[in-house]
């Protein structure tokens, strides 16, 4: 390869080193969108898991409502 006329040689390692690089890249970018998905579905997951707690809270406030007085105990 040292040999060879106008540095083809060189030109085709360049070449195959950008190759892999952009190979690479590919995988990062892929690896990004991958994590971005899973992002959104968790931030997703967390406002539905928040909307179901807000209701538990309400329905567990509502039954407290319905105890009547006499029934609570006193505070120590």
């Amino acid at each position: 390869m040292p040999n060879e006329p106008n540095g083809t040689g060189r030109l085709d390692r360049l070449e195959a080193l950008l190759d892999k690089m952009g190979d690479r890249l590919d995988k990062v970018a892929t690896m990004g969108y991958l994590h971005d998905e899973r992002l959104a579905r968790i931030e997703a997951n967390a406002e539905q898991i928040q909307g179901d707690v807000k209701q538990l809270v309400g329905a567990i406030r509502d039954l407290i409502d319905r105890i009547p007085p006499e029934n609570l105990r006193n505070p120590v």
